[in-house]
């Protein structure tokens, strides 16, 4: 299995009957800032982490997470775009977590673009953590 290879299901589109994710994403707060992109077409990112330890929050209860997962695809708004994510961090500490949330807006890189990625986890065991990371260079969605 290539590392790139993706769980069609995951692809569908939210409002096709029986797609396994959920549609139900807030929407994006703001107009984009930054200059035009051109659109990409269709891609996704991979993107990894760990929740925070010694953060600014009071939320680490001692442990950490890690977590990594896929985007959707992407969200075209004006000039730039975002993805949608949710997964569910390691098990620790004999619990696990579950996030969900959109990206920031696309950041140009050399190697083409990245998004940025915060938020909390859900409350689970009493508690939740916070994570912040970057995603990867886009990876072409090829059907």
């Amino acid at each position: 299995m290539g590392r790139y290879q993706r769980d069609r299901d995951r692809r569908r589109d939210p409002r096709e009957p029986g797609c396994p994710r959920e549609p139900d994403f807030p929407d994006f707060p703001g107009p984009p800032q930054g200059p035009p992109e051109e659109p990409i077409g269709q891609h996704v990112h991979d993107y990894r982490g760990n929740t925070s330890y010694y953060g600014e929050t009071s939320f680490d209860n001692g442990h950490r997470h890690s977590y990594q997962g896929e985007t959707g695809p992407p969200i075209y708004n004006g000039d730039t775009h975002y993805h949608n994510y949710q997964g569910t961090t390691s098990r620790t500490a004999g619990h696990q977590h579950n996030y969900r949330g959109r990206t920031g807006p696309a950041i140009r890189t050399s190697r083409g673009h990245t998004h940025e990625m915060q938020g909390e986890t859900r409350l689970n065991d009493g508690h939740r953590h916070t994570y912040k990371t970057r995603t990867s260079r886009p990876i072409p969605e090829t059907y």
